[in-house]
């Protein structure tokens, strides 16, 4: 599984992606060779050399090892980012910086919204309602140091235990793409302390270690417990990039559906 601190050990992170997904996959390199009808000294390059695959090589890749989406995305994102480093692939500075607009953006808001960075949680802003719905936040700071971290509340704060329907399988989600899409995103000392706070919950070793289905992070649905505590009230979420922020920080916009 994706390991940040083996990332940083590896040529690039893209050759550490590669390989990591072949071991998942459980393939050697002459399979994978054979499956995708590429050679295995290719392979070879790019995993402990940090050559970039060409686009035929890499679709019989994926052919061969068949990743989850997610993978793909992330790889696919990783292989521009070499071949066009000075025009792709480049987020806005860490934390983002957001601004009087981006602030009546969010207020306009009726229902919960707020703005975090794309691939840690880290919340830049929220309006009243966000931090009403998910209780707790604003004491975070007693797992992890920093600004307000939605991942790791929804991991370690009891109130997000019992406010969110489906807690394990959204929080599997949640923690997956952090796994996945945060390291080289951020400075690694933020990476080792979302991971060291979230770690502390019992559930993270199993959720860590294995990837949710497709159909889950297909699913924009959340369940939250309504304000009686008695009822479950249903809500559709949607995540939009902010335009002059690069790819590094995403409008969260939680509707209730009505039904």
């Amino acid at each position: 599984m994706l390991d940040h601190r083996k990332a940083e050990q590896a040529p690039s992170l893209l050759a550490y992606v590669l390989r990591e997904c072949r071991d998942r996959a459980g393939l050697s390199r002459a399979q994978v060779a054979i499956r995708g009808n590429i050679s295995a000294s290719s392979i070879e390059k790019w995993e402990l050399q940090g050559s970039i695959p060409t686009p035929d090589s890499l679709a019989g890749w994926f052919i061969a090892v068949d990743p989850p989406e997610i993978y793909r995305d992330r790889i696919l994102s990783l292989t521009l980012q070499k071949m066009f480093p000075k025009e792709l692939g480049q987020r806005g500075p860490f934390p983002a910086q957001i601004d009087e607009d981006d602030l009546r953006h969010l207020d306009a808001f009726p229902h919960p919204a707020c703005y975090h960075h794309t691939t840690v949680f880290d919340i830049a802003a929220a309006n009243d309602a966000f931090y009403q719905r998910f209780q707790g936040l604003k004491q975070i700071e007693a797992f992890v140091d920093g600004p307000p971290n939605l991942l790791v509340w929804q991991m370690c704060h009891r109130a997000a235990r019992v406010q969110i329907g489906s807690w394990y399988d959204r929080t599997h989600v949640m923690l997956t793409r952090f796994r996945i899409e945060g390291p080289g995103s951020v400075p690694a000392e933020r990476i080792e302390e979302i991971t060291a706070a979230c770690r502390q919950a019992p559930e993270f070793e199993a959720m860590w270690r294995s990837d949710p289905t497709p159909e889950l992070f297909d699913d924009p649905t959340l369940t939250l417990l309504g304000d009686d505590d008695s009822t479950w009230e249903n809500y559709t979420m949607r995540t939009y990039l902010c335009g002059g922020h690069g790819d590094s920080l995403s409008l969260l916009a939680v509707v209730p559906t009505g039904t």
